[in-house]
């Protein structure tokens, strides 16, 4: 084994396009291992987005991906595999690709990034125990915070195979240090980031508009691309919102960084996530957030302390939360402050990432102790 060769099961992708979660989480893992010497072959797993493959094209990519697999086992010694998972069929395939690393003598490390995996909790009980076997594959599973390890240890994981690595950016990305300050009387400025789409909770946030937007004078931006882009846009226009709702499509990174700089909310109100990406880019941009309480969010998202949170599918608590903050501006100041103090303590890249290669590293000293 050298322990300085690792093969990452994630997205090749450029940071200047770094669009969903795995592939901003794979960057940062290769910066981070470039900065400390360690070399990293890739199996590649982007994909377009919106675009729904057969049940045959899934099948050639996924025997495509375990052959490249096996190949690029063979070229050397590695210390381990680190598999970013979603669920639904992405998942069946990255516990193979598991299997396959068992088979090899490859220690591996699975992390689920989806957060409709939480739908497990209603499946039939021999579903659970069915996905429960299946999870023991892999020699470690990553948990992005103490929901996601409720839920493994619900599916029957053991404690020693379970760590806490929260997700992470990349050291490109701009962290404030100092809380927002508020212009006195000026309105206050909502941003959405995210994927256009349905679940994200975009009706939820159209209804709050529709209902704050005569009462209070603040403005909202969304930032994405997706199916609902076009729609949201036909709604602000036909609702002469235009004035105060902007509606900005998918942002360069410096763009985004923007964006979030002249913000002072992040609202969020999706229906299911793993730990979104952009409440991590809010927070260090020094956001308070609005965000349903699902998957892994309430681990830094704490409420009425750093943000608010909601229950999913909720228009009326949306609204409460929008004009909490409108009518009570001092809290986004205090709130800010402690959105940057968790998101340094949580979501630091080095420490997360160390954790992760750590546990491939040690992964002999492990099977001793155990």
């Amino acid at each position: 084994m050298n322990n300085k060769y690792f093969i990452l099961v994630g997205a090749k992708i450029n940071e200047s396009d770094s669009r969903g979660g795995v592939g901003t989480l794979s960057i940062a893992l290769l910066d981070y291992a470039d900065r400390h010497g360690y070399k990293i072959e890739i199996i590649d797993t982007s994909k377009k987005p919106f675009v729904k493959n057969s049940f045959f094209q899934n099948l050639k990519t996924s025997l495509v991906r375990i052959l490249s697999l096996i190949r690029v086992s063979r070229k050397k010694k590695y210390a381990g595999v680190i598999i970013f998972s979603g669920a639904g069929w992405g998942f069946y395939e990255k516990i193979i690709l598991s299997l396959v690393c068992r088979l090899l003598n490859l220690p591996s490390i699975f992390f689920i990034v989806d957060g409709w995996f939480f739908s497990v909790r209603d499946k039939s009980f021999f579903s659970r125990v069915w996905i429960g076997k299946l999870l023991k594959i892999p020699n470690f599973l990553a948990a992005s915070g103490q929901n996601w390890v409720n839920l493994f240890k619900d599916l029957g994981t053991e404690d020693e195979r379970l760590f806490v690595a929260h997700y992470w950016l990349s050291h490109s990305f701009s962290k404030r240090v100092k809380p927002k300050s508020l212009h006195k009387n000026a309105p206050v400025n909502f941003i959405f980031i995210g994927w256009m789409i349905k679940e994200k909770g975009l009706q939820e946030i159209i209804n709050a508009i529709d209902v704050l937007y005569n009462k209070h004078p603040f403005t909202f931006t969304f930032v994405g691309e997706g199916p609902m882009l076009n729609t949201i846009r036909k709604i602000v226009k036909e609702s002469k919102w235009s004035s105060r709702i902007f509606v900005k499509g998918w942002l360069s990174n410096h763009e985004k960084e923007k964006a979030l700089a002249s913000s002072d909310i992040f609202v969020l109100p999706s229906y299911a996530e793993g730990f979104p990406m952009s409440l991590i880019e809010a927070m260090f941009s020094g956001l308070p957030a609005i965000c349903s309480d699902v998957g892994g969010v309430s681990d830094s998202l704490l409420d009425r302390i750093n943000g608010i949170l909601i229950p999913p599918r909720n228009s009326q608590e949306l609204i409460n939360a929008m004009e909490f903050y409108i009518r009570n501006p001092a809290a986004i100041v205090k709130h800010s402050f402690k959105a940057i103090e968790v998101a340094h303590k949580n979501h630091d890249s080095d420490i997360n990432c160390k954790v992760i290669f750590n546990h491939l590293i040690n992964f002999d000293m492990y099977t001793l102790k155990n």
